[in-house]
């Protein structure tokens, strides 16, 4: 059965008011949060949360303090000749605050009636299970489009190598892997 948006019955105080007769009923919740995992073994100055890997703009943001850093000039004696993802730090990040648009750009359908297929993926409908696929494929499309590719971009901009450790990814490691150099 499709989930039911609730939101409109929310009052002024933040309180969920509904009656839906006496029919069993499961309230979902579902709500976007940080990870709030950091950084591990961060270089001086990357300490701190990780980045939101679904979201281009986060990647945007966090690229533009090096956009300068990283340039060239004569007289620096050391050069940086690439830059390294190290690995994926996303251990139970599974939602960006874009999520509900990306998918629907990118499946053609709306996610939100089936939003409650992901806090039980074990039990599924036919139709559940196709969506739950689609929910996969969009988190590793979103990983790919919104953080590996735009990062392989920046760097041939700034005529750097990108080496990429994708595994623990929860995109296609071989697309990932193939942005590298």
């Amino acid at each position: 059965e499709k989930a039911k948006d609730l939101s409109a019955l929310v009052d002024k105080e933040g309180i969920l008011r509904f009656n839906n007769g006496n029919k069993p009923s499961e309230l979902i919740i579902l709500y976007s949060a940080p990870t709030m995992q950091t950084v591990k073994r961060a270089a001086p100055g990357g300490e701190g949360l990780v980045i939101d890997y679904f979201s281009k703009e986060a990647l945007n943001n966090y690229l533009q303090r090096f956009d300068s850093a990283l340039t060239f000039s004569p007289k620096q004696k050391v050069r940086v000749r690439a830059v390294y993802n190290d690995s994926y730090e996303v251990f139970n990040a599974n939602w960006t605050n874009s999520f509900f648009d990306e998918f629907s750009k990118r499946r053609g359908y709306d996610f939100r009636p089936y939003s409650h297929i992901l806090s039980n993926t074990k039990a599924l409908s036919d139709t559940g299970r196709c969506v739950a696929a689609d929910y996969y494929q969009t988190i590793s499309d979103l990983v790919c489009d919104n953080f590996s590719k735009p990062l392989s971009d920046w760097s041939k901009k700034q005529k750097k190598l990108v080496r990429n450790q994708s595994h623990g990814s929860p995109g296609n490691w071989l697309d990932l892997y193939e942005l590298a150099d």
